[in-house]
């Protein structure tokens, strides 16, 4: 897939949000109808311009239609209005996971500034984060007007918050027969397990399997952050829910 993101100011450079040119990060890929047509739509994680974007991070959206009728997704976006289709502009939102059920796209994104009840700095040993990053949900018919999940509106959580210093949790839980399990070092094993400093569950991403359960993935860590006697870095973290990724997503609007 390419897709040509606008330019106007120099290459950018760390950090790459003060850049004049737009920086994308992650995406998100999801086939839908918009507006009536068959298309794909491309979930864009930016970090600048700011004068775009407002607070960093944010999402933006192309789409495809030729991608729809071909299957091909490698040519043929197009973006759409940004000062229009956008999500969201007043506060940290980044890594978007898209989907598209029964004619509503939902956008998972990471929030910052997320409060644990558990203890401060997302009840951790992190001395640099006050407060969790974790998954938020929201969906939209046209990808401009958003509707918050009536069980927590703004503040809705996707997938809990991470564990913090709490070495019980997901987060530092190694699976019986994973690769981890399998063919990590002492040291990953023991850094996986031993972290309290976890403030983070971000970049998640899903598929449902023949059996109807999803497998989800994320990363858990401290943003390349450490402290507390931890080291910088984080863990790729796999769980499972009983139901399809459509069953998941939709519940949270019932």
């Amino acid at each position: 897939m390419v897709l040509q993101l606008p330019h106007s100011g120099s290459p950018p450079k760390p950090p790459s949000w003060d850049s004049k040119s737009w920086t994308g990060f992650n995406t998100s890929p999801a086939r839908g109808v918009l507006n009536g047509t068959d298309v794909f739509v491309l979930a864009i994680e930016l970090g600048s311009p700011a004068a775009l974007i407002g607070t960093r991070f944010t999402s933006v959206f192309a789409i495809c239609e030729q991608c729809a009728r071909t299957g091909d997704l490698s040519a043929g976006w197009t973006i759409l209005d940004p000062t229009s289709h956008i999500y969201r502009r007043d506060r940290y939102s980044a890594c978007p996971t898209l989907r598209y059920f029964n004619g509503y796209f939902y956008l998972v994104t990471l929030y910052e500034g997320v409060p644990n009840p558990k203890g401060a700095h997302c009840n951790s040993d992190s001395s640099t984060w006050d407060q969790c990053l974790a998954e938020h949900i929201v969906r939209s018919k046209d990808l401009m007007v958003w509707e918050e999940s009536p069980y927590g509106g703004n503040q809705t959580i996707l997938m809990g918050l991470p564990d913090g210093k709490d070495l019980s949790g997901p987060d530092h839980r190694i699976i019986p027969g994973s690769l981890l399990d399998q063919f990590g070092t002492p040291a990953e094993k023991n850094y996986t397990q031993s972290q309290t400093d976890d403030i983070n569950r971000s970049d998640m991403d899903m598929v449902t399997l023949a059996s109807g359960e999803t497998y989800v993935v994320w990363l858990s860590g401290n943003q390349g952050v450490g402290s507390g006697g931890n080291p910088a870095g984080g863990a790729s973290v796999a769980g499972m829910v009983k139901g399809t990724e459509q069953e998941w997503l939709e519940s949270y609007f019932e």
